[in-house]
């Protein structure tokens, strides 16, 4: 059975699944019962009740990833992972270091909502949807894939007050994944894998009422919308910087970079900083003389490519004379320049915390833009990237940038 087969079908009605991804703050922790030190937590203590099909997709301490185990035993064996015991709704934890008590953790559950109720491989699909956003569909002539256009409210039922007993949920920036299927009332009832994924979505705001709540969802490539680069000169990390310098944007530098200018990051040791992060290799550098305007090639005095910083020598240059350079960026796991457009949005999609992406569409793309090898093995590129950001400006347009450098 497919969607596209249902829905020439008579006296069909619509189906929407909704998987609906959110934070859940972990508190009120005890000792499991004949363990040392793992440490439990039931669901119902956050207003999940026993009925409620719930899927725990991960737990965080402190922001990093706590390693899924399959039993008690394995966790209290395994400092540092979890296992969620979903017949008892519950949660067990061993902390990578002592009890949980005091510790920031977190799961990442998704509830399972549907406009009608359904049980779908053994999932209940809760009967709460009251409406999904406006989805754009196109149904091509052989009744293909339908697709997603902009964002849109999402409303659940919530009459029974079932959302406000969900303590410590924490809906901003989960995700929300909608399937379209269809019922046929005289046909058998679709399977799972024949719904089709109308859109994936953010959660951007979550007013309410108190018979509905209604979630405002984005795009999820608003993501992208982030300002970049991430990191700022701060006094904490230089604190013989000028102060007009605080606060300003630390560059993120892809490719072979001309004519940048470096921040002077400690005036009295002549000390200068490129980018945030590694370079491979500094190029010539330049002073301007301020008599005649005219610029002198100078020396590195000493250099450090790991942090892409580096100092003058005295005779060479003085407070206040501009200093220009040129220098190859980012390198790639084997050394060589992280250049090639895929590697480059790759990049500024991992700046900004971006992990869902395909990585094989990204492979792909590295390969079709590879010609070849040069001498020693370093690879040649197609359309390679110059990209030195020193300008706030979101990843969108850095992406941009890179697309029209490639020509894509």
């Amino acid at each position: 059975m497919s969607l596209a087969t249902e829905l020439v079908k008579p006296s069909i009605s619509t189906v929407f699944l909704v998987e609906h991804s959110a934070a859940l703050w972990l508190r009120a922790w005890v000792l499991t019962a004949s363990q040392a030190v793992t440490y439990e937590i039931p669901l119902s203590h956050h207003g999940i009740a026993a009925q409620q099909d719930i899927t725990v997709t991960g737990v965080k301490e402190a922001g990093t990833a706590l390693t899924s185990q399959t039993s008690i035993a394995n966790v209290e064996s395994n400092p540092g992972s979890f296992f969620y015991d979903s017949a008892n709704l519950k949660i067990h934890v061993s902390a990578a270091t002592g009890s949980t008590f005091g510790k920031d953790i977190v799961a990442t559950v998704v509830f399972a909502f549907a406009n009608k109720a359904k049980v779908i491989n053994g999932r209940h699909y809760e009967p709460r949807v009251a409406s999904v956003p406006d989805l754009s569909l196109r149904i091509e002539a052989d009744y293909g894939d339908p697709v997603q256009i902009g964002g849109g409210t999402l409303a659940y039922i919530n009459n029974d007050g079932f959302f406000d007993k969900l303590v410590d949920v924490q809906w901003h920036g989960g995700v929300v994944t909608i399937l379209l299927g269809a019922e046929n009332i005289s046909g058998p009832v679709m399977a799972y894998g024949d719904y089709e994924a109308a859109g994936t979505w953010l959660v951007d705001e979550w007013p309410s009422d108190r018979e509905t709540v209604e979630f405002k969802l984005v795009e999820i490539k608003s993501r992208a919308e982030k300002t970049i680069p991430l990191d700022r000169y701060d006094r904490a990390d230089f604190p013989s910087m000028s102060e007009d310098h605080q606060g300003e944007t630390i560059p993120l530098a892809f490719g072979m970079i001309y004519g940048a200018s470096p921040a002077s990051i400690d005036p009295g040791a002549r000390q200068f900083k490129l980018c945030s992060h590694a370079i491979r290799q500094l190029g010539e550098i330049r002073v301007k003389n301020e008599n005649d305007e005219l610029w002198s090639v100078v020396n590195a005095e000493t250099q450090d490519l790991t942090t892409g910083q580096f100092t003058i020598a005295a005779a060479d240059w003085e407070t206040g004379r501009e200093v220009s350079v040129d220098f190859e960026g980012l390198t790639d796991s084997d050394g060589w320049l992280k250049n090639n457009p895929a590697d480059v949005i790759d990049e500024i999609l991992t700046h900004i915390g971006e992990t869902d992406f395909d990585t094989s569409a990204f492979s792909a793309a590295k390969s079709g833009f590879t010609s070849g090898n040069a001498v020693y093995g370093r690879p040649v590129y197609a359309s390679a990237i110059s990209l030195y950001i020193d300008e706030e400006m979101t990843a969108n347009e850095a992406i941009g940038k890179v697309n029209a450098a490639a020509r894509t």
